[in-house]
Order: structure tokens, then C-alpha cells, then sequence
């Protein structure tokens, strides 16, 4: 079943998607839906990995019953079901027991890229995101050692975008504001480890 959506380019719908991935038509390879696409996950390598645990050690001061933290799983949005690698979203954790959070439970969306995924976070991921509303957008840069924030979700002339981008560099720290909880400061160049 999922070859014949590969071999054909069929968009899927999101209640489609999740159907499959509810059926185990996906288990033996990490998947996400963009734009009603299937598309293969690329292994982590382990610059990106450490990253991503920093990340999930630092942020997690923020969980609590109304903020939940997320690694690497999906997400359904309006035409996409996308697997950032961290996201926080409004719980509590129950409401989710038989659904993925949606576009309107999350609060930032964040994606860890390395050479092979980075145009695909600034390009497809970045108007995804844009598109269904997500107020805050990081793509943590591990090629130019650097975090893009993107707020302000925006869409102009047809085109969804983030109308406010901010770039942090190797010395800079980057503040993570949920509202009704305590900033987070992140060290880039402990992030990186520099």
C-alpha cells in the first residue's frame, strides 16, 4: 500500500495519513506528510542528535500540565502531518489520547537541520508552519552554527510566510518565551559546543 502512493506521487489527505500510520503501514521507516506528500525521514547524525538533547534538557523546565514537550513525532496540519524534531504544544497530555496535537495546540515548532534538511526547513517546513499559524518557528542551523527564529505568521499575495525573522549566532543566547512561563535561555555556543 505505501509503495503504490510513492510510485504514483498521490497526495494523501491528513485523516488518510494518520490512518495509515494508526494501521502500521509506516513502522519499519520514519515518515511525515508534507502537503500530501509521503516523505521519508532521514536518519539522525550525531551532531544533530546531541543538539536535539540539549535542546530537550534546557527546554524542559517549561513542561508542566499546560505545556508539553514533544521529540520527533507528528503533528496533523491543514494539507501536512510534520515530525519537528521538538515542539511544545498546549495540554494536558490526555487530550491527546486518541489524536495527534493539531496546528492549534502548538506554541513552537522547532527543526534541527543538517546539511540535508535545511532548505527543506527554510523552504516547504517554513510555509507549513507559516500557513497553519504556528506562532513561533526555530530551525536550529547546525551547518552555519546558528538559530533562525521566524515569528509573526503572515500570509501576503497568496504566499504563507513569517512576516519577522531573528538570526543568533555562535556568542548570542537564544530566549525561549511561552506565555505564563518563565523564559528559557539557551547558550548557543553551549548548544553547539563551542
Amino acid at each position: 500500500m505505501r509503495q503504490e502512493f510513492a510510485d504514483r506521487g498521490r497526495p494523501l489527505t491528513v485523516s488518510q495519513f494518520v490512518d495509515f500510520v494508526n494501521k502500521g503501514v509506516f513502522s519499519d521507516v520514519r515518515v511525515e506528510m508534507l502537503d500530501g506528500m509521503v516523505v521519508k525521514i532521514p536518519p539522525l547524525m550525531p551532531f544533530v542528535v546531541m543538539v536535539i538533547s540539549i535542546l530537550n534538557q534546557e527546554i524542559g523546565a517549561l513542561v508542566s500540565d499546560t505545556v508539553r514537550l514533544r521529540t520527533r513525532m507528528l503533528f496533523t496540519a491543514d494539507r501536512s502531518v510534520p515530525a519537528p524534531d521538538i515542539y511544545l504544544y498546549r495540554g494536558p497530555i490526555h487530550r491527546f489520547r486518541d489524536r495527534f496535537p493539531s496546528a492549534e495546540d502548538m506554541l513552537v515548532g522547532m527543526e534541527v537541520a543538517h546539511y540535508s534538511t535545511l532548505s527543506k526547513c527554510r523552504g516547504p517546513k517554513a510555509g507549513i508552519y507559516a500557513r497553519n499559524t504556528i506562532p513561533e518557528y526555530w530551525i536550529v542551523n547546525c551547518v552555519d552554527r546558528q538559530i533562525e527564529i521566524y515569528t509573526e505568521p503572515t500570509s501576503t499575495d497568496g504566499t504563507p510566510r513569517y512576516a519577522s525573522k531573528a538570526v543568533l549566532h555562535s556568542q548570542e543566547i537564544a530566549t525561549l518565551q511561552i506565555e505564563g512561563q518563565p523564559p528559557v535561555e539557551i547558550p548557543l555556543a553551549m548548544l553547539f559546543g563551542e
